[in-house]
């Protein structure tokens, strides 16, 4: 009875996967086309690219490596193009609105500036992306790779003590300026988890430095 009970759960969070897939991916997320989704924003979401590389893990089907490479690559040209900080908000022709909520920057749900949180998450997804599907294409690799680490290494620059208090700010402007100063617990959860990533990776001393204090 319990193993019935959990392979309908297996069953239902698939369905929940299935139907993220079929009603709201289209290259990224969400597609305006859909006029019953027209309340919803378009975000470069790291949970369905997480989602996206657990179902290719699991599965074997390489088609969900390929989606979550896809919105990868569009996060690393956005924040190449914002001095590696990653823009959090855009029309509904996906172009990066900067200047969003500038006049409510500690907005619940979308908040001004960049989230440095959010670079240091998308490094360690880039390098688990990167390490799962670049095979032997080694600059291929060592392009993502180096990506990831502009990324964390601009985070932190830009979060970590930023005014002087530990921790790492929640939000900055677009010059790595802090705006909102709230400290978030799952900030550092992913500095932890990627700094350890990034020095396995890598063997860069600095990682590990980060990862001790």
């Amino acid at each position: 009875r319990l193993k019935k009970i959990v392979w309908h759960k297996k069953e239902h969070r698939w369905q929940i996967f299935s139907d993220v897939i079929n009603h709201f991916f289209h290259g990224l997320i969400p597609p305006f086309s859909k006029k019953e989704h027209r309340h919803l924003f378009p975000v470069p979401c790291s949970f369905i690219s997480s989602a996206f590389l657990a179902a290719g893990d699991v599965t074997g089907d390489k088609k969900y490596h390929i989606r979550a490479g896809r919105i990868i690559d569009h996060v690393i040209r956005w924040a190449e193009d914002n001095s590696w900080r990653i823009p959090e908000h855009f029309t509904e022709e996906w172009v990066a609105d900067l200047d969003c909520n500038r006049d409510r920057p500690d907005d619940p749900f979308k908040p001004y500036g960049a989230t440095p949180g959010h670079g240091i998450e998308w490094a360690r997804l880039i390098t688990q992306w990167a390490l799962a599907n670049c095979g032997e294409e080694k600059e291929k690799l060592e392009n993502y790779l180096q990506a990831a680490e502009n990324l964390y290494t601009t985070a932190i620059k830009d979060g970590w003590d930023a005014d002087g208090a530990p921790g790492i700010v929640y939000t900055t402007d677009w010059q790595g300026k802090p705006v909102v100063h709230d400290r978030m617990h799952w900030t550092l959860a992913e500095a932890i988890n990627t700094s350890a990533v990034l020095y396995h990776v890598t063997g860069r001393e600095k990682y590990a430095k980060d990862y001790a204090e």
